[in-house]
């Protein structure tokens, strides 16, 4: 769980300055390739996050399956997307954000499932508006083998209302098309 007390908008600044780097250095990696979509994938309770983002490129190298199912489920699945610009490990391009998203212990026992799923909600928020922001910012220009470029906050094993709160912040700013591939893979009515 996220600290208890978490500030959105120290989380929204930092945030917005490591994603903006970050994805800077996915364009720098990768700089002939197409990018169609950008997230940040979390774990189920929001405690970590870290950059990932997608190329038709990299689709056609990672999932040259005609089939169309298939072909949507690694366009539009992050857990699959295979580009690697420095994201894990000693080279956590996250790591303030994940510093300010790690548990209080001391506070861990005190909270409520009703207190700990509004703050969830809240921090997917506030990441979502940081990728909207990223991509205001243009990071991805010239780059982009679409626009709108996709973005929302992935969060991995998700259920069905946090599903919901993956996608809401940001449908409004996705492309009809993508939406749609959206909903049918994440099964979304």
């Amino acid at each position: 769980m996220p600290s208890q007390n978490l500030d959105q908008r120290t989380l929204f600044d930092v945030v917005l300055r490591e994603g903006t780097a970050a994805f800077r250095a996915a364009v720098a990696r990768y700089p002939d390739e197409r990018f169609y979509a950008f997230c940040f994938y979390a774990d189920c309770d929001v405690t970590s996050v870290y950059p990932t983002a997608a190329t038709v490129e990299e689709l056609a190298r990672s999932c040259p399956s005609s089939e169309l199912q298939e072909r949507k489920y690694y366009q539009w699945a992050p857990a699959e997307w295979g580009l690697d610009f420095g994201q894990f490990d000693k080279h956590d391009l996250m790591s303030e954000t994940n510093r300010l998203l790690r548990p209080d212990y001391a506070n861990e026992g005190d909270e409520s499932p009703e207190v700990f799923g509004a703050r969830k909600l809240l921090t997917l928020k506030t990441l979502s508006e940081a990728l909207l922001k990223i991509r205001e910012i243009g990071v991805f220009s010239g780059h982009a083998a679409r626009d709108p470029i996709a973005c929302w906050v992935n969060i991995g094993d998700a259920g069905d209302e946090e599903i919901r709160w993956m996608f809401e912040p940001v449908t409004s700013h996705l492309a009809p098309d993508d939406l749609r591939d959206l909903r049918e893979v994440y099964e979304m009515t």
